[in-house]
């Protein structure tokens, strides 16, 4: 189990203006296989690394070229379609300025193995990335050995990231050019954005659903989903009601809290729709009360050496934040038997949901609709992003306890500035893997500080 005390990340990001575009590229001690979205103002090697070069052990292209500060190299610039290992002996950022590369950038690739770039700004699925080589596509791997598709020895790679490299074999010579559309899930009804999915009538259980965002087209949040008459518990990223089940009567509870740390509240068994759970903390006598938005219950105690407990635990029905409000209503009734929890919420008329489709192992956290500070506010009306990453956490640990292996990670794919207040504490068997793909083991924000688990 792992906890990061803080966490408000800069994780990678090309910024873009109309004639120049600044891409960062963070290079952890040993080897790494990179690659540049854009045409370097200046692609001489010297001229390129600048002040980090007297950390710049060697630089070598897929042929075998070297570049060695202080010795003779016969690789001597950058190729914006090629990527690069490079060898460093600290951790270090790599900020290169230049032109950004038309969307449609092609890269002409040889029959055998090619060493390739990524020549755009957002991730993008493997599968969507080499949807027009699927024919003489023998593997694509990373840096790390993730293949695509995965083979006996490695882990699976599943989506493409900016300013990672790649090593890409074919049976054949073609070439590669990158979708630059959102790509269309081809489902027998294809909309825009999860809010128009949750819109539509008339659903019957076999058809698909083609989304292409999550609030927007190409946000990283899409997918393809299937109407299946499950009764499963949404959860908003793996499993949705249409809102056309979704009843208007809004459900309430009372609640008074007794002396221990767990209090009931939603009824057992009841279908409660993901995200339309309140709270309001009253004194029992009425008065002074206190609204909660059920988006941020959705995460596990921050004080739990269990990490998968929810403080709301929907199919239990049971509510549990480990004391926070048992101290609340001490402090503030001087009586902890003199506070009331008023619950509402709305429940599904019918066992119809929406299912995505294609659940690796890793849960993607904009599948939930997590997005970085950049994009706006989220559900709740805020950018701290604490609630719906610890559910992420929460439905992975879920997945993995009915079987093991089942669900091994959470990315945060973004390459922007996430807020994140509080403690990020992981199941057993779950990961915390950042925009590179890899596992976050310390993560440094926008002012320079490190935070390191705990």
């Amino acid at each position: 189990m792992v906890a990061f005390l803080l966490f408000i990340g800069v994780l990678l990001g090309p910024s873009t203006s109309a004639q120049t575009t600044t891409q960062t590229l963070h290079l952890r001690p040993g080897k790494n296989l990179v690659s540049l979205a854009l045409h370097p103002t200046d692609a001489r090697m010297e001229t390129l690394f600048g002040d980090v070069l007297d950390h710049i052990v060697s630089v070598k292209d897929a042929d075998g070229r070297h570049f060695a500060p202080g010795y003779a190299a016969d690789l001597t610039e950058w190729d914006w379609s090629e990527s690069y290992i490079i060898h460093a002996n600290r951790a270090v950022s790599l900020e290169v300025s230049g032109t950004p590369l038309q969307p449609d950038a092609s890269i002409p690739l040889q029959a055998g193995l090619n060493s390739v770039s990524y020549t755009q700004p957002d991730p993008m699925p493997v599968e969507e990335a080499f949807s027009e080589l699927a024919d003489v596509l023998e593997y694509v791997e990373d840096g790390d050995g993730r293949r695509y598709p995965v083979t006996a020895g490695h882990s699976a790679l599943h989506q493409l990231e900016p300013g990672r490299g790649y090593r890409v074999r074919l049976s054949a010579e073609a070439t590669l050019t990158y979708p630059s559309e959102p790509k269309s899930f081809d489902g027998d009804i294809d909309v825009n954005t999860m809010a128009e999915a949750l819109a539509l009538t008339g659903l019957q259980p076999g058809q698909t659903v083609g989304v292409a965002g999550y609030y927007q087209p190409g946000d990283g949040g899409g997918g393809l989903f299937e109407v299946r008459d499950s009764g499963a518990g949404t959860d908003g990223g793996l499993v949705f009601a249409p809102d056309e089940f979704v009843s208007d009567e809004i459900q309430e509870v009372y609640t008074f809290v007794y002396g221990d740390y767990t209090f009931q509240g939603v009824p057992p068994g009841e279908s409660v729709v993901f995200g339309t759970l309140r709270l309001v903390l009253t004194n029992a006598a009425g008065g002074d009360a206190m609204p909660i938005d059920g988006t941020l219950l959705h995460g596990h105690r921050h004080a739990s050496r269990r990490a998968r407990v929810p403080m709301m635990n929907y199919g239990a029905a049971r509510f549990d934040d480990n004391g926070t409000l048992y101290g609340y209503f001490q402090r503030k009734y001087g009586d902890r038997r003199n506070g009331r929890i008023q619950f509402s919420y709305r429940r599904t008329t019918s066992s119809l949901r929406l299912h995505r489709t294609d659940v690796g192992t890793t849960l993607n956290t904009h599948w939930f609709g997590v997005r970085p500070a950049s994009e706006g506010p989220m559900w709740t009306g805020t950018t701290d992003v604490q609630p719906l990453v610890n559910h992420v956490i929460n439905v992975a640990a879920e997945r993995n306890e009915g079987a093991e292996g089942t669900a091994t990670g959470v990315l945060l794919p973004a390459f922007d500035t996430y807020d994140y207040f509080g403690a990020i504490e992981l199941a057993e068997g779950i990961t915390l893997r950042g925009a590179a793909g890899t596992e976050l083991v310390t993560v440094t924000n926008d002012l320079g500080h490190t935070y390191q688990p705990v």
